[in-house]
């Protein structure tokens, strides 16, 4: 098991809670493509 975080910080990356949002979650997609992939 594992978790990913993705921070997205104002003004950088978007001033309205929207923005936030979206680079958020991109960078959470972004830090779960660079996990190692491991099967059982």
């Amino acid at each position: 098991m594992s978790a990913s975080l993705g921070v997205a910080i104002a003004p950088k990356d978007g001033q309205c809670t929207n923005d936030l949002i979206m680079h958020a979650d991109l960078a959470m997609y972004r830090a779960n493509e660079s996990l190692p992939r491991i099967l059982p």
